[in-house]
This record gives C-alpha cells, structure tokens and sequence, in this order.
C-alpha cells in the first residue's frame, strides 16, 4: 500500500476492527492517525474504540477525548468516552459524559 493513501490504511484498520483483529488494526489506525495533516475525527473514535476492546481503558479514553475534542457532536465518541470512563472507576466522567 502507498503511505500517501493514508485514508486506505483507515479503511483496512476498520475491517480489521470488525473482525475482531484488534492488534492489526490498531497498527493501520495508529498509522492513519500519526500521517495524517489534518486530524479527523473518525480516526481517533476508531483508535479509541480499538482501545477500549482490548481493555486498554487509559489509551481509549485519550483518544476519545481528541475525538471529542475534534467533534462536539460526536455522539458515539461520547458514548465510548463515558463507557470507558465508568470501567476505569472514573463515575463523575462518565455521569458527565452521559
């Protein structure tokens, strides 16, 4: 694949994420997110989201914030952003973000 694709590496990290290969996406996602100019919002809402299925609360919720942070209306990132916040024992987060 062409690094110049970056939105390539995007895509294949998603299906990567939807068949529950979450170490080879993150890999794709993680490449996606540091190439990129331009920040997007659905890439760090996929990290995050890889994050989080693997339990790996911390990095999920950092991610997340930069997802929200990108997108106010980012409803899905808010969601995950709070369901992390809840298993890490953070409840004042996660009420918030709710």
């Amino acid at each position: 694949m062409n690094p110049e694709k970056i939105s390539l590496y995007f895509y294949r990290g998603l299906l990567y994420f939807y068949l529950h290969q979450f170490f080879e996406a993150l890999l794709d996602l993680d490449f996606a997110v540091e190439k990129d100019d331009e920040p997007h919002t659905n890439y760090y809402l996929a990290w995050g989201r890889c994050f989080a299925c693997l339990s790996m609360f911390p990095e999920a919720v950092k991610d997340l914030t930069a997802a929200v942070t990108l997108d106010e209306d980012c409803l899905e990132g808010f969601f995950n952003w709070g369901k992390c916040a809840y298993l890490l024992g953070d409840t004042p987060l996660a009420f918030l973000d709710f």
